[in-house]
């Protein structure tokens, strides 16, 4: 009997995404795993697939930076660029790293600029050199 349960309980490790599929079905709200699975999808091209994951941990951890992100940029893809915009300045409010703010702050000057919004875009632009120019954080400086 342990030996049926253990070759059964072995399949689950046969990939990456097998083991993470496995982990959502038997815990409850989990969206680190929500986001890990989306992420192995988006390696393996199934785009489609990967933002379920990223739209369902974000729906479970509304903060949760890594599929926010990847939800702005499909937003941007799809061209739903007032969404995208709205989600990359709740982003920019979470995130402590200058560096990880100066790469929004971009992404806010390109779509600002697909909309003809040169002024805001040349302020993102701005916001983002500026943040460029900033020292590391101190939580990296300890490390």
């Amino acid at each position: 009997m342990l030996a049926l349960l253990a070759h059964r309980q072995i399949g689950y490790w046969e990939d990456n995404a097998t083991l993470w599929v496995h982990t959502i079905q038997v815990t409850h709200n989990n969206w680190v795993a929500q986001d890990i699975l989306g992420n192995l999808l988006s390696l393996r091209g199934r785009h489609d697939e990967a933002m379920r994951h990223y739209r369902n941990a974000v729906s479970i951890n509304p903060n949760d930076e890594v599929s926010n992100m990847m939800i702005a940029r499909d937003e941007w893809d799809h061209g739903l660029s007032s969404q995208a915009i709205a989600r990359y300045k709740t982003l920019l409010s979470q995130l402590d790293d200058p560096q990880e703010q100066a790469d929004i702050y971009e992404n806010l000057a390109m779509l600002y600029r697909e909309l003809g919004n040169s002024s805001a875009a040349d302020d993102s632009r701005q916001r983002a050199a500026r943040l460029r120019q900033s020292p590391a954080p101190r939580s990296l400086l300890a490390k």
